[in-house]
């Protein structure tokens, strides 16, 4: 039997004083970037709007 798997995660990414949020589609060791966000509010609720897909907290890192 086969299982598919995949995780979305938020990463925070910085450039040169600048700080944004991208969004990013993991599925074992491949991952493409999808979107990015002036803040992590705006990720969160982007993602809550996504069938199938919900926020957890990883390490209490909110």
């Amino acid at each position: 039997m086969c299982k598919f798997v995949s995780e979305m995660w938020i990463i925070v990414q910085k450039s040169e004083g600048l700080e944004m949020y991208m969004l990013e589609l993991y599925q074992n060791p491949s991952y493409k970037d999808l979107v990015a966000f002036g803040s992590l509010k705006e990720g969160k609720e982007f993602v809550s709007k996504i069938t199938g897909y919900t926020i957890e907290n990883e390490d209490d890192f909110v």
